[in-house]
Parts: structure tokens; sequence; C-alpha cells
């Protein structure tokens, strides 16, 4: 004989697709849930925008916002901006050279297995070096990464004597340690005087590192060691 099928439990739904089953938990569908969610997840969000918000504009008030972003792009002239963070180092990006990074058979000794300077490079670099004089810019110092770019930027300047200075180095591409590279240029910083003004051509990577801003080739970057506040310049026409 056979036996009587047992009846079966039928699956309740709400609202919605039918195939979206009812979660008797939360006594909604699971499709309202996660939408719920996401909503409340955007406010929260939206919440931690707006206070961001509020915080940075009464940095602003105060005076304490970071003056690498207050930059005065209105500033009459190099000097005007100097003097206006007391800048003692100016962050040289080497001049251009086409390019990127540097061959497979690098050698810091030889520059035909490096990057170097065209000659639209060498005269952008000559340009810069003008700039200063007519700007009578006055530097205590003037120090070069040990790249055949940067050393032929600082030559073809014609701003005086200049010298070496491994804490410039590229660690772009692992040819120098960045940690090292680091360490020396932040014990040459801290040795600088208020008073000074020392320039420093080297690559995009240690000037990002220092002062968190890009630039161009041949591009500046004034940088005030004591207070940490670094301001890009443009020089027009460059």
């Amino acid at each position: 004989m056979q036996r009587p099928a047992k009846p079966r439990t039928p699956v309740r739904f709400r609202s919605g697709p039918p195939s979206l089953p009812y979660l008797f938990i939360y006594d909604e569908p699971y499709y309202v849930l996660i939408i719920n969610s996401v909503y409340i997840f955007v406010l929260y969000i939206q919440g931690i925008m707006i206070r961001i918000i509020i915080i940075y504009f009464h940095m602003i008030l105060a005076g304490f916002y970071p003056a690498a972003v207050m930059a005065n792009t209105d500033a009459v002239s190099l000097a005007d901006e100097i003097n206006r963070i007391n800048a003692n180092v100016i962050f040289m990006r080497h001049a251009l050279a086409p390019g990127y990074g540097d061959p497979a058979n690098f050698d810091i000794n030889q520059c035909t297995t490096q990057r170097n300077l065209d000659e639209t490079g060498r005269k952008q670099a000559q340009f810069i070096g003008q700039y200063f004089i007519n700007e009578d810019i006055t530097l205590t110092d003037i120090l070069s990464s040990q790249w055949c770019r940067c050393k032929d930027t600082a030559t073809e300047l014609g701003l005086g004597q200049w010298n070496s200075f491994a804490g410039l180095n590229s660690f772009f591409q692992d040819h120098a340690d960045r940690t090292e590279t680091l360490d020396l240029l932040s014990i040459k910083l801290d040795q600088i005087d208020e008073n000074e003004l020392v320039l420093m051509v080297t690559h995009q990577v240690v000037i990002s590192a220092v002062t968190r801003h890009s630039t161009q080739s041949g591009g500046l970057i004034l940088h005030n060691t004591r207070t940490g506040v670094s301001v890009p310049f443009t020089i027009k026409d460059l």
C-alpha cells in the first residue's frame, strides 16, 4: 500500500520578485536589506567627508592649511616666493632628458649608459640659469645627483661651482637604495642653516619623497627645512 505523501511546508514570500525568499529573522526580503545597507554606508561616508571639509575649512581660517597647497600663483618673482616661506633649499628636477628611466646596462660612471639631456634640455637649463641671474638669486651651495643628466644640468645652469651628492641619486629603478639615499639627504637638510639657500639638482622620485610634490623637467620646488613647508614654482615661458 502506498503511503500518503507528507504535506509540504509552503515557502513564504513578501513583495518583490517571487524568486527572492522571505527572511523571517529580519522580517524583510534580503534585497531590501542590501539596499538599506548600501544607503546607510553612503550616509556614513558622506558624514566623514563633511567632517573633513569642515576641518580643512577651520584650518584655512586658522592659517594652518599646508603652505605647499597654498602656493602663491600670483607671485611676481622667485625671490618673492623664497622670502614668503623663508626657503633655504630649492629642489630642481634635471632639465629635459627624453625617455623613461635608464637603460638596462646603466652604469653611474658611464654617461653613455644613461638617459641624458638633449639639446632642448641643455637650452632649458641655460634659460633657468639666466633666470636665476636676472632675479639676483644668491646661492650658498649647488649640489647635484651623481646621474649625468643632473650633473649636466648643473653645468649648463652656469651658476658657479657645484658638487655631486649621493643623497640626491635616483632610486626609481633601484640603481640606488631608497632608504640610504633619503637618510643621507635628511642629514644634509638638517645641516643647512636657515640663512642659506642651497640648490639641489635631482630627480622626480627624490623631490616627491621629500616635498610630496611632482614637477616637470626643470621644475622648481622651494623648501623650508625647519618648517617642512614646500611650494612649487613655475618659471614663466619655461
